[in-house]
């Protein structure tokens, strides 16, 4: 199992910790995304700009223009198999599958006004929920 969620929670150890502490995972938008949030509180994951494009062979280029859950749909699957103690590695080119719950998102309206130029190669699968 892997996970992310609001409050720094990164583990499944993370969650039940913060389940039996009573947590509130709602909390301030983070001031390193560049959202006006109007002072309104949501529940916001940590340090996903942390994204280690190179060590799943993505081009820095490419990680910009990957939605964030994309991104994070890697970490998380890549630390679950390593955490049933399964090297990922040795999958490559088996029978399985993974099977994941996605949501479309906005992230296609953000790379639109950040110039269609800077992203188009990358903009079908950054931003398609299908990519994931």
């Amino acid at each position: 199992m892997g996970c992310r969620f609001p409050r720094g929670v990164a583990s499944p150890e993370d969650l039940w910790s913060f389940v039996l502490a009573g947590g509130d995972a709602i909390g301030p938008a983070p001031a390193d995304r560049g959202w006006s949030s109007d002072g309104l509180p949501g529940g916001f994951l940590a340090d996903v700009a942390g994204f280690d494009a190179s060590f799943f062979g993505v081009s820095p280029r490419e990680a910009l223009a990957m939605d964030p859950q994309q991104r994070l749909l890697l970490e998380v699957a890549w630390e679950a198999l390593e955490r049933a103690r399964i090297a990922p590695l040795s999958l490559r080119g088996s029978d399985g599958g993974v099977f994941a719950g996605v949501t479309a998102g906005d992230y296609w309206s953000l790379l639109e006004r950040a110039g269609p130029d800077e992203f188009s190669a990358h903009l079908l699968t950054g931003a398609s929920a299908s990519g994931a």
